[in-house]
Parts: C-alpha cells; sequence; structure tokens
C-alpha cells in the first residue's frame, strides 16, 4: 500500500506531499474524484482538472480559511526558540491574496491546497500524482527523464 502522494507538475517539480492517511490526502480525492485506495497496479497518474475540480479546490481553501484560528494561527504551539521563524511560516498566494501560514493544523492544508491552485489556474496546467511507499522512491522517479 502507497504511504505518501506527491503531487507533480510535468516537469516533476513537487508541488504538494501528502500522507495518504491524512485529511489533505481525503482533500485530493475529494477535489479530484479519485480514490488512492484503488491504484495499486502503478503509481504515477495525470489528474484530470475541470472547471469543477477547480471550483472544489478554491470552495475547500475558503471553507479552511474559515475555520482558521486567525488571531494565533500557530495554536501556541511552543516552536519559538526551538525553530526558526522561517520554517514554521511561509508566504503563499491564497486566492490572489499574500498570507503568512504556519506549516501545521488547517495552515499545512490551505498552503497544499493553494500551491495546487496556484498552478492550475488560469491556464489549467496539467497536474500529475504519484504514489510510493517511501521518499527514496519519488527520489528515484525524479532522476528520470524530467519531462512527463
Amino acid at each position: 500500500m502507497w504511504k505518501f502522494g506527491y503531487i507533480l507538475t510535468n516537469n516533476k517539480e513537487t508541488i504538494a506531499v501528502f500522507s495518504t492517511e491524512n485529511t489533505l490526502c481525503r482533500e485530493i480525492e475529494f477535489i479530484f474524484d479519485i480514490e488512492l485506495s484503488r491504484h495499486d497496479n502503478s503509481n504515477y497518474y495525470s489528474i484530470q482538472i475541470t472547471p469543477l475540480s477547480i471550483e472544489k479546490v478554491s470552495n475547500r481553501i475558503k471553507y479552511y480559511l474559515s475555520i482558521r484560528n486567525n488571531e494565533k494561527p500557530d495554536y501556541d504551539i511552543d516552536w519559538k526558540g526551538r525553530f526558526d521563524k522561517n520554517k514554521m511560516f511561509v508566504e503563499e498566494i491564497v486566492l490572489g491574496n499574500k498570507m503568512e501560514l504556519f506549516m501545521g493544523n488547517a495552515d499545512l492544508i490551505i498552503d497544499s491546497l493553494s500551491k495546487i491552485h496556484n498552478h492550475i489556474t488560469p491556464n489549467t496546467k496539467p497536474i500529475y500524482l504519484y504514489l510510493a511507499k517511501n521518499h527514496r522512491e519519488l527520489e528515484g522517479f525524479l532522476k528520470k527523464d524530467k519531462s512527463v
């Protein structure tokens, strides 16, 4: 069974990484109408981008923005002094607005979905799904020919 999923560009650049057992995985399955548990013969797939999938990713970002703790996006997790701020927060364009997102909780999902959204809009650029049992499998795949 696959443990990790990677959303890639046609040049095999990583857009998003997720565990096949987390919320982001369920969101990707919902948005693109796929069931990862059915993909056992191959591990590399083209994801069909449709107007509906673009609308779904936008709506899911809006949902996670609505439940986000805007006052304390880090939920008072004790990271200060242990990690650099630039490792705990990233800037991302979220539905056209620049935001500082925490690398955990709802913000992590917002970040990944925003990266997907920014890649597929407005030109409906293709994206691909690569499934792997470990990160080493992805490294081997990426060393092959860079274009799909």
